[in-house]
């Protein structure tokens, strides 16, 4: 997923790569910072670290689809597969909403 941040006039200052993990009851934000190690038995090895920014619970999140009514299922439900670009995260656990998706801070 990328985070775009934007500054007071509305345009784009940078993007960050960020993944998302849900586990079975709460939903997880981290970066991912790779690190280079030289071991001298074994070569150079890589690994990746994640770094938590952000976490809530699922019973606070909803999933939005959005960008026309194309691949609406019955019920008005969406079916299980999803192009990235046409999904939105909305999670409002307190203290603040936070929205996820394309074009989204």
């Amino acid at each position: 997923m990328i985070e775009t941040v934007y500054n007071d006039r509305g345009e784009i200052v940078k993007t960050k790569e960020r993944r998302l993990l849900m586990l079975n009851d709460v939903l997880l934000c981290a970066t991912v910072s790779t690190r280079t190690s030289h071991d001298s038995s074994a070569g150079v090895s890589t690994s990746q670290r994640y770094l938590l920014k952000w976490s809530v619970p699922l019973g606070h999140v909803e999933v939005i689809e959005y960008g026309g009514d194309e691949g609406v299922g019955e019920n008005g439900r969406c079916p299980l597969v999803h192009v990235p670009e046409s999904l939105a995260v909305v999670a409002s656990a307190k203290p603040k909403c936070m929205g996820l998706g394309p074009g989204s801070a």
